[in-house]
């Protein structure tokens, strides 16, 4: 489920800012190029609800490192436009998805959006099937008078 929320939070940027920003969902030591971004799950939750039912509450980090001579101007600017973006996505099978619980931060000349994606899901057990079923039975005359 991560990566296919991973996958939509990718595409909706991709959409939003073109090829110029390049984007990054693996760390990188060396030979990153500004503007990127980086788009990583910091935490993930699943919480037992009734009978089969998960809440699944996935934490995403989007870290946006400028390419400009004024980082903390251009951070401003490209944090509203993330924040719209990722409002609603298509996750890799095509559901929309509402991202919730945004905030933001401005660190060390780059910006960090924060959002949950969170969903409900079904596990689905397997249920245990007879091995074998004996059935006995025949048909009754309708004619015949019971004494």
């Amino acid at each position: 489920m991560v990566n296919k929320i991973l996958d939509g939070i990718t595409n909706a940027l991709y959409e939003e800012f073109g090829s110029k920003f390049f984007i990054y969902t693996e760390d990188r030591q060396q030979g990153v190029q500004e503007p990127c971004f980086f788009v990583s799950c910091i935490s993930n939750t699943d919480e037992r609800w009734f009978g089969n039912r998960r809440k699944l509450e996935n934490r995403f980090a989007v870290q946006y490192l400028p390419g400009t001579d004024e980082p903390k101007r251009e951070c401003n600017e490209i944090g509203s436009r993330i924040m719209s973006v990722l409002e609603y996505i298509k996750n890799a099978t095509g559901d929309l998805m509402e991202g919730t619980k945004f905030s933001s931060e401005l660190t060390n000349g780059f910006l960090t959006v924060f959002v949950n994606y969170d969903c409900y899901t079904e596990r689905i057990t397997q249920e245990q099937r007879m091995e074998k079923l004996n059935v006995e039975g025949g048909l009754r005359d309708g004619n015949r008078k019971n004494s």
